[in-house]
């Protein structure tokens, strides 16, 4: 089971030693994710996300976390397994959803659903999670 860390204080209130207290805390959770960790910071220094990984589902590491939207503007960590990430795929692309960076990552389906429906994706998630979202497209009230 992965293991996932996050903080969040309004624009430019993040000290530069919080993501070093970031990293500390997720490197504490080595033993729920071996196969690989992670780091990412928002453009306006507001969010720090962490990620430990235990990969399963997808090996690559395309699939690595925090994984970042193509516009870079959403970014997600996520724990757990979406049982019908592949309908909710399938869905997505039926909507015109046509980039993806990996072939079967339900970590990307959850992003996408989130780009796509808005809080409205989680209505669709079959499964057992943790996620951590930062939305930065409206900049005035990020969520």
């Amino acid at each position: 089971m992965c293991g996932v860390v996050g903080a969040y204080k309004p624009a430019d209130r993040l000290q530069e030693t919080d993501e070093g207290i970031l990293v500390a805390m997720r490197d504490k959770m080595v033993h729920r994710g071996p196969d690989g960790a992670g780091i990412w910071s928002s453009d306006d220094g507001s969010c720090i996300l962490g990620h430990r990984r235990l990969s399963i589902i997808d090996l690559s590491t395309s699939a690595a976390q925090p994984m970042v939207s193509d516009d870079h503007r959403l970014a997600i960590s996520f724990n757990g397994e979406i049982y019908n990430h592949k309908e909710i795929r399938e869905r997505l692309q039926a909507a015109g959803v046509r980039e993806w960076k990996t072939d079967h990552s339900d970590t990307e389906v959850v992003l996408k659903a989130y780009a796509h429906w808005g809080i409205e994706a989680f209505q669709y998630f079959k499964g057992m999670f943790a996620i951590l979202i930062y939305d930065g497209r409206d900049s005035q009230n990020p969520k």
